[in-house]
């Protein structure tokens, strides 16, 4: 049996030894210092000091809480919070003394919060009652209670039963409330165990747990944060928000589905982003909770706010809420602030159907509110176009009637006797039906000058379409007078200039982020079969709020605005385009052209043909669309393809031996086969015209063992990689 004499499990008392833990159990002031891993299972023994009562959860599992501490907390009054998830007639009934042994359990740190426990799979909860635990050393086999309902089947060993009789007659029992207490305590937990509200029922004077959305970013000012928040429904003791500069919620983001990345400029700070009405809420919120806010909450973000307390403001008119730090848990530095992190929303039956509920009203609203802001528009560009008309009519004889007002004027200032400043205004009235007077010589170089300019740039457009042979049916954006490079200076290692001691140094970078314009010709692509030009892409593509909502969850005002969809179409799989083009240099004078890869992504794909993704193994009209998109583009080129991927698929079916001796030209890096010169000499030719594109040159973070290779950290790399942008193939 180890007995043992240590410090951590507290000092002997009246000559007695200390009994050191059971095997495999770590004590509870080793799991708060994090020397027990965070996300690492563990077993823990402790005395229960307070429970609260289980309640539902938005799953099938129910949720209670008890604190325990043990000999090594006992003189800090410290314990640990203990969460369990479990069925109701799972969750065992403790009293307060009761010791508790708990295997296999979680060690967490939740949203900021201290370090706590909570149950899993694997967890098993044994309970000893406290009035039949005997004095060490007799074991305490009689105190343990059966196990609840259907709780994991664990016998403890004999050498914790031991521990526990020990543990129970050894440990400092200040922290354990009376009997009475400890039932109030208990009863308070079940008549709090339901706080959540809506915001058009809270009420001054009570406390309230909410779900809602950030209205704007946090504003700042030091101890404390104030926050704008609504979860779209209405109070009438609400401040009512104008729907001047009011956009739509699209989730901080401006995108309703989520295909772009959130970003946060200097000005979004003080935008307002949220509903107009009497929606939103005003909170201010003080430390812990205004840390979590001022790093972790920004525009159109969802959250989770515990314990506000709702009050009047100070103008008496409007209700505001307020957090502070718990009265009762004072330096505990616990956090009621839970921010939803909508990548990690993957389980549908986990999220909590409050948020669902909360989701669906803020899209609700954002279909209303774009109802009525497409008619506000309507109305306004009916009421513009009045105007316009009413502007036509006035400028068409606006110069004549203006001549006769100002002649009629000098005529009455005649009558009156003119003065000097009549005859001025006469004098006005001559000017203004003189021609213009002709530009002077600054304005006369400037006009000479553009019209060389585009004398130049003409020259060089017909240049390029002469001698290169552009195609006319390939368009680009590129800007007047951007140059063209070749392609072996877009591949050229570009450098960066500095200084280390005085000493000038150039080191090579991995790549730039630089635009192009070049005179190119597709001599590849990637996929070799249109077909797969097109591939499914996940259901997110990035997380957005309305992505938690199921597919049947649909409504009225969705439906109007967006049309009906069927079943089918909920269900159906979102296609996206993603392929590369291999790009040939395109120059008279070049023996052999540089080449390389361009990726073509969705929404350039969709710029270059004018067409939307789709199942291109199935969609055979949009699969022909294509194919006479892409002949435009490379000419014979997918002929070619063909006849090679039929004589690479003959080699594959001719038996061992047959086939013919490979070429001994390596042509990988030119984008083409290893063929005999029999086999060349029947291919198809390729016949195509260059065009004008604009590339783009980035980088990629890709996975790296080598470390001599990673150069963005410790286990990445950098790639450089090209991409084709705003080029369009004309219809």
């Amino acid at each position: 049996m180890p007995w043992a004499a240590s410090s951590a499990h507290g000092s002997p008392r009246d000559g007695d030894v200390a009994l050191s833990l059971p095997k495999d159990f770590r004590s509870i002031q080793d799991i708060l210092d994090k020397k027990v891993r965070v996300g690492t299972l563990t077993n823990v023994c402790g005395i229960v000091t307070d429970f609260r009562v289980p309640i539902p959860t938005a799953k099938t599992d129910w949720k209670a809480t008890m604190t325990l501490y043990d000999i090594t907390t006992e003189h800090d009054y410290d314990g640990i919070e203990f969460s369990i998830f479990r069925p109701q007639a799972n969750i065992p009934e403790v009293n307060a003394g009761d010791v508790v042994l708990v295997y296999q359990v979680k060690v967490q740190m939740w949203n900021n919060n201290p370090i706590s426990l909570i149950t899993n799979t694997r967890t098993a909860i044994r309970v000893y009652s406290a009035s039949k635990i005997p004095k060490h050393p007799k074991p305490a086999t009689k105190a343990l209670q059966p196990r609840a309902g259907k709780e994991l089947e664990k016998t403890p060993t004999q050498e914790e039963n031991m521990y526990v009789s020990y543990f129970y007659h050894k440990i400092d029992k200040g922290s354990v409330p009376q009997q009475e207490e400890y039932e109030l305590m208990v009863g308070r937990s079940a008549n709090v165990k339901q706080k959540f509200s809506l915001l058009q029922d809270v009420e001054e004077g009570k406390f309230a747990d909410v779900i809602v959305q950030a209205c704007r970013d946090p504003f700042d000012q030091g101890d404390k944060v104030t926050l704008y928040v609504t979860d779209y429904t209405q109070n009438n003791l609400f401040f009512n928000y104008t729907s001047d500069g009011v956009q739509d919620l699209d989730s901080g983001s401006g995108d309703m589905y989520g295909y772009t990345s959130k970003t946060k400029d200097s000005g979004a700070s003080n935008k307002w982003v949220g509903p107009y009405g009497k929606m939103a809420m005003q909170i201010t919120a003080w430390e812990p909770h205004a840390n979590v806010i001022r790093d972790d909450v920004e525009a159109g973000d969802w959250v989770q706010l515990k314990n506000v307390q709702i009050k009047m403001g100070r103008d008496g008119n409007h209700l505001e809420g307020a957090m502070r730090e718990a009265r009762n848990l004072p330096n505990t530095q616990r956090v009621d602030v839970q921010v939803y992190e909508l990548d990690d929303l993957e389980d549908e039956e986990a999220i909590d159907p409050r948020l669902k509920d909360a989701v669906r009203r803020w899209r609700d609203y954002r279909q209303a509110n774009k109802r009525v802001k497409t008619l506000k528009a309507f109305e306004g560009k009916r009421k513009s176009t009045g105007r316009d008309a009413e502007d036509r009519t006035s400028k068409s004889s606006g110069g004549k009637r203006k001549s006769i007002a100002d002649a009629t004027d000098a005529t009455d200032a005649t009558d009156d006797g003119a003065s000097d400043h009549h005859k001025g205004k006469r004098k006005h009235a001559t000017v203004d039906t003189e021609e213009p007077s002709k530009p002077n010589s600054k304005a006369r170089r400037k006009q000479q000058r553009a019209e060389a300019q585009k004398r130049v740039e003409a020259q060089e457009t017909e240049f390029r379409e002469e001698v290169l042979g552009l195609n006319p049916l390939i368009l680009c954006e590129s800007p007047p007078g951007r140059p063209f490079m070749h392609i072996s200076s877009i591949l050229e290692q570009q450098y960066y200039e500095t200084a280390v001691d005085g000493d000038k140094m150039r080191l090579p970078v991995p790549f730039v982020n630089a635009k192009y314009c070049a005179n190119v010709r597709v001599v590849d692509f990637h996929p070799e079969r249109l077909e797969d030009f097109a591939r499914p892409c996940p259901r997110k593509a990035k997380a957005s709020a309305l992505d938690i909502l199921s597919d049947d969850s649909g409504n009225e005002a969705a439906s109007s605005s967006e049309g009906e969809q069927s079943e089918d179409d909920r269900h159906a799989t979102r296609w996206e385009w993603r392929f590369a083009l291999l790009l040939e240099d395109v120059s008279p004078k070049a023996k052999e052209p540089k080449r390389l890869w361009a990726v073509v992504d969705n929404n350039e794909a969709q710029l270059l043909t004018f067409l939307d993704a789709s199942n291109l193994r199935k969609d055979e009209e949009n699969l022909s669309r294509l194919r006479e998109k892409m002949f435009t583009l490379w000419g014979t080129l997918e002929e070619y393809k063909h006849w090679e991927l039929a004589q690479a698929d003959e080699a594959r079916k001719r038996p061992p031996g047959v086939a013919p001796p490979p070429s001994m030209s390596d042509d990988e890096d030119r984008g083409t086969r290893r063929l005999s010169k029999a086999q060349l000499k029947f291919a198809p030719k390729v016949s195509n015209k260059p065009f004008t594109c604009c590339l783009r040159q980035y980088g990629v973070r890709k996975t790296e063992t080598n470390p001599a290779l990673a150069n963005a950290d410790e286990r990445h790399r950098w790639q450089r990689l090209f991409g084709l942008f705003g080029t369009k193939i004309r219809s």
